[in-house]
């Protein structure tokens, strides 16, 4: 199947990419060193320092410059797209620039992980789909949540092991605004293994993304697809 290579409209709020740093330097140190070195890149905006919680890790240091995020917590390295997702082109250069920073000092990486959230408000994802899901216990499948995890073959010749994929996909969550209904389709593809150096890491980061986007577009149905503005190679 042909497949976009964006969407105007792609209702993607969260563009999560996290990965495990093993190093003799502590998070302070790699955090500090990763700021000074984007700055020193002439970023415009410039990252700056906000403090704020999160359900998962508590409070911490948030670095962002308003398009791009990033934090260290526990040896774990978390990126985000900040406000609206960014286009992979843009965000995969934010990531290359990253760890070539990353490699200017003593560093392993493992455990990489790639999250994509995606909200519709109102829109019953399940009319969305591509195909049928059939209970015959509940014949009303709203308020229904179908989730499924499956392994994905990987890429031997650029050392990809074989990485998982979890999609879950809710109907009728109460939306941002308080006041109307969504629905969330959440993709995660990830792999808890070594990597041997940051192209090998970087290589894979581009092997996810490229698994998450498959996953999404056999998800969901042409006719939706074609109501999110897609744009395919070559127009």
């Amino acid at each position: 199947m042909k497949q976009p290579i964006y969407l105007d409209n792609d209702h993607i709020v969260e563009s999560i990419i996290s990965f495990k740093i093993v190093s003799f330097f502590n998070d302070s140190y790699i955090v500090s060193h990763i700021t000074e070195a984007l700055n020193r890149q002439n970023t415009n905006p410039q990252f700056n320092e906000f403090n704020t919680d999160t359900s998962k890790y508590g409070n911490i240091s948030l670095f962002s410059n308003g398009v791009f995020s990033f934090f260290i917590k526990n040896g774990v390295l978390q990126l985000n797209c900040v406000e609206k997702y960014r286009g992979w082109s843009k965000y995969s250069k934010f990531l290359s620039d990253m760890l070539e920073i990353l490699g200017t000092i003593e560093v392993k990486y493992k455990d990489l992980q790639i999250r994509y959230i995606s909200i519709f408000e109102e829109i019953s994802i399940f009319d969305k789909i591509d195909g049928n899901v059939k209970l015959n216990a509940f014949p009303n499948f709203e308020n229904v949540k179908l989730s499924f995890s499956f392994a994905i073959v990987g890429n031997p010749e650029k050392s990809i092991r074989n990485p998982f994929a979890h999609i879950e996909a809710r109907n009728w969550i109460p939306s941002r605004n308080g006041d109307e209904h969504a629905s969330v389709v959440d993709i995660t593809v990830q792999g808890n293994y070594e990597f041997n150096n940051k192209d090998v890491l970087f290589n894979a980061i581009e092997y996810y993304h490229e698994q998450e986007k498959n996953i999404f577009f056999s998800f969901i149905s042409n006719n939706f697809i074609n109501e999110l503005g897609p744009h395919y190679p070559n127009e």
